[in-house]
């Protein structure tokens, strides 16, 4: 499988993924300008024109390039899909649009209970345990981290407006990549806040 994108609208390039790689090409000058390669196993891949970087995740944790960005036990989530996919969100990583910094979702599952499922798809079918939030116990917590490329440090945002059981949704950077912009929900879902935080 391979795809094909313009994702610079003042150059003559255009965005290769192909075989795991992203490769950009000038058609200009007919040349290939990059190529990078996440590490095997990598998923929710995330790239980014600004700066030529890609971020993804291998297993439960986040990676930029060819470094891992978190280093988080089992039971812990980085840069993927929380909430169960509501409110609009599907992913889980959000570069900021000079693509010097990475906010992205943490979450903590640790103490949410199993549900199992039945996966069709083998001969005898087999079941396939995730974690499911069921009304009434005990909830993921999540919260949103900035990732700075140059200093490789990570800040958490404060943002606790309804307690840690609460929704993170419509996460938005502000043009000049100074400021993030967070939707706080509450988890019965009839408060809502606008917050914004500095990121620079």
């Amino acid at each position: 499988l391979y795809s094909v994108s313009f994702p610079w609208a003042d150059k003559p390039q255009m965005l290769f993924k192909i075989a795991g790689k992203f490769i950009v090409y000038d058609f200009k000058s007919n040349q290939v300008v990059s190529t990078l390669k996440p590490k095997d196993g990598a998923d929710n891949e995330d790239y980014c024109a600004a700066s030529g970087n890609v971020a993804y995740t291998i297993g439960n944790n986040l990676y930029v390039n060819e470094k891992a960005v978190t280093n988080e036990p089992e039971g812990i989530v980085c840069g993927q899909t929380v909430h169960r996919n509501e409110f609009g969100i599907n992913g889980g990583i959000f570069w900021s649009p000079d693509g010097k910094q990475l906010a992205f979702y943490r979450k903590d599952e640790s103490q949410v209970g199993t549900f199992p499922l039945l996966d069709i798809n083998s001969r005898m079918g087999t079941l396939r345990e995730i974690k499911y939030p069921m009304a009434g116990m005990k909830s993921e917590l999540v919260s949103l981290g900035i990732y700075d490329i140059a200093s490789a440090k990570t800040t958490f945002l404060d943002a606790n407006d309804f307690g840690r059981e609460q929704y993170l949704t419509g996460i938005t950077w502000a043009p000049e990549s100074d400021m993030v912009y967070v939707q706080v929900l509450n988890r019965g879902q009839d408060h809502m806040r606008l917050n914004k935080y500095d990121a620079s």
